[in-house]
């Protein structure tokens, strides 16, 4: 990637966050990646493909974050920390961020679905590998490390869409690290 569609992308996510993608036109992105309109085109073509463009590389983004940090945790108490981090608490911050962040999402869905089962996808698969090594204790217990990582992100997403403020968003996310972690326990 260039770094003029890295400037793009970065810009598209400020407009989006900003403005909600249904607003969010192709001028807005341009001016706040300082390049022409016509440069945005050149390199995206359509509003959906810069969209569909923008929410894989903010997932790219999160889970590069992520691996970073979960290189240095040798417990999955830490890994968690990490997961809950990267995932529900600073996601929550980034949706959260903005007038339109409970519409965000929704746009996300209509206006890129490929691109939103992508970012899923590639999530559950981090966070997979994370539960992994606990899959024969996981199987004990009629789960599996696919099942967990599953759950994980269905209950990180709906955290970042229901909780009610930032530390109610920490209180569940204290529960859900320890119902984790009583799971793998043997």
């Amino acid at each position: 990637m260039t770094d003029t569609e890295t400037q793009v992308l970065d810009a598209t996510i400020r407009a989006v966050s900003d403005l909600g993608m249904r607003k969010t036109s192709m001028s807005d992105i341009a001016s706040r990646a300082d390049v022409s309109r016509q440069t945005v085109y050149n390199l995206f073509g359509t509003k959906d493909a810069i969209f569909h463009a923008a929410i894989e590389y903010m997932g790219e983004q999160w889970r590069q974050n992520a691996r970073k940090r979960l290189v240095k945790c040798d417990t999955l108490s830490g890994q968690l920390d990490v997961l809950i981090k990267v995932f529900a608490i600073d996601a929550f911050k980034f949706s959260h961020s903005s007038s339109f962040s409970t519409d965000m999402f929704v746009e996300a869905y209509l206006s890129a679905p490929n691109a939103i089962e992508h970012f899923i996808a590639e999530n559950r698969k981090l966070y997979r590998e994370v539960f992994e090594p606990y899959d024969t204790v996981l199987s004990t217990k009629n789960s599996s490390a696919k099942i967990l990582a599953d759950h994980f992100d269905m209950v990180c997403r709906s955290y970042i869409r229901d909780a009610r403020s930032l530390n109610h968003l920490r209180e569940l996310t204290s529960t859900h690290k320890e119902l984790i972690l009583a799971a793998v326990r043997d």
